[in-house]
């Protein structure tokens, strides 16, 4: 298990012009992190030459693009907006493989729970997926989907939308914080849920509730999780993508607390 740190940490860094890709590969760098995820909103471009200039960058900073993450809209009840949604993430899933990324982050679909056509909202999606899963293993690229949309958010519906696309390039991204923000569950629920989620997640995206004044989360034990994600035998990255305080002075916590929550659980587990 490795850290990598996205864009979306510093989002609202971005949104006001705040920071550039460029200033991020220098901040990630300089606190030890060797491993990116880009969030597409964030980038001035999608073309060939404005990647090329971002990878000359990344190398100079000593980082390397792991992961790239977008959001899309596959469970909107518009089909064309859903085959617009394919077109442009089998795009994006080509500039993946040409960057090096090894995983692509997505989402279910940024659109409301449909009460009324709830099952009909789930197909679509599932229909989606099958289509990406199918671009994802003709490029050698893998898809980690988020547990972060009212559609299949909870835990047993994702891994029901895994089981029908049934596609070993396509799995998890688990967000162990919406199991508690938006999924509610109680400190067991909250743990039994990544337990179930973490054996199947491809990537993993930590945001962070805030500090004690030990630097430690004030309502997840990373320690605990990351030992439910070494138990699972998971290898692969911890990418920090948000902080619930100001993320210029929570970075360099959270850096310090995933390393030392990531060694810990290494050891209990080699033990």
């Amino acid at each position: 298990m490795r850290i990598a740190c996205s864009t979306s940490a510093f989002d609202e860094l971005f949104k006001t012009n705040q920071m550039t890709v460029s200033d991020f590969f220098r901040i990630a760098s300089s606190f030890g992190i060797e491993a990116v995820e880009l969030q597409v909103e964030h980038l001035r471009s999608l073309n060939e030459p404005y990647f090329a200039s971002l990878l000359k960058e990344a190398e100079r900073e000593g980082v390397v693009v792991v992961a790239l993450s977008f959001n899309n809209r596959f469970g909107f009840p518009n089909e064309d907006v859903r085959d617009g949604e394919l077109k442009r993430i089998s795009h994006l899933i080509r500039v993946a493989r040409d960057i090096g990324a090894r995983v692509i982050r997505l989402v279910t679909g940024e659109g409301k729970r449909m009460e009324a056509h709830y099952e009909e909202q789930k197909r679509w999606v599932v229909d989606a997926f099958l289509k990406v899963a199918e671009v994802a293993e003709d490029l050698d690229v893998s898809v980690a989907i988020e547990n972060s949309d009212e559609v299949c958010l909870h835990p047993d519906e994702l891994l029901w939308l895994l089981d029908e696309v049934n596609s070993p390039y396509v799995g998890a991204c688990l967000n162990a914080f919406n199991l508690l923000a938006s999924c509610g569950f109680d400190n067991k629920a909250f743990y039994e849920a990544a337990e179930m989620l973490a054996p199947f997640s491809m990537h993993s995206r930590v945001v962070f509730t805030g500090f004690d004044e030990k630097g430690n989360d004030k309502l997840i034990n990373y320690s605990r999780l990351m030992s439910i994600f070494a138990e699972s035998e998971y290898d692969g990255f911890h990418c920090i993508a948000g902080f619930h305080s100001e993320p210029l002075d929570s970075f360099p916590i959270a850096v310090k607390l995933l390393l030392k929550s990531i060694e810990e659980a290494l050891k209990s587990f080699k033990a």
